[in-house]
């Protein structure tokens, strides 16, 4: 960390630099405190680096402006009921659509997946190969509601 206590752009660009470095991934708001990680910045260093890119944006979704494509992250991940005000249990994940093919879910169902034979099946081409057949519908109209009111 930083003076401030960011993480430390310039301890970060060093470390993705190393062979070793396989992924950044951050808080863009850590719980308590106000801190605001520079997200955009790291964004560029893991571009810069060609290391992926994850942000946990659960403190900063609802509370302040948060545009994946100018944070240039990979995957984010926020929950609905926090500073978006929605249900327990919901949430969001988003994944860059060129960054899709690298990952793959721990586990897959006839939501995820359509059978192509007895014994093969295909993912979905989309980030929905991550959900699951049953769903909370009525908490993901809520979470809806809840995000054009933010």
């Amino acid at each position: 960390d930083d003076e401030k206590g960011q993480v430390d752009v310039a301890a970060l660009e060093l470390e993705a630099k190393h062979p070793r470095a396989k992924v950044i991934s951050i808080s863009h708001i850590p719980t308590g405190g106000g801190l605001v990680n520079p997200a955009k910045r790291i964004g560029e260093i893991a571009r810069e680096a060609q290391l992926p890119y994850f942000l946990d944006a659960c403190q900063s979704v609802g509370q302040m402006p948060v545009d994946v494509q100018d944070l240039g992250c990979d995957v984010l991940t926020a929950t609905g009921r926090k500073f978006l005000r929605g249900p327990r249990g919901t949430g969001l994940l988003y994944i860059r659509r060129s960054f899709l093919p690298r990952l793959q879910p721990c586990m897959l169902d006839q939501y995820g997946a359509l059978l192509s034979s007895e014994l093969t099946y295909e993912a979905r081409p989309d980030a929905r190969r991550f959900e699951m057949w049953e769903q909370n519908m009525a908490g993901k109209v809520a979470l809806a509601a809840a995000i054009e009111y933010a």
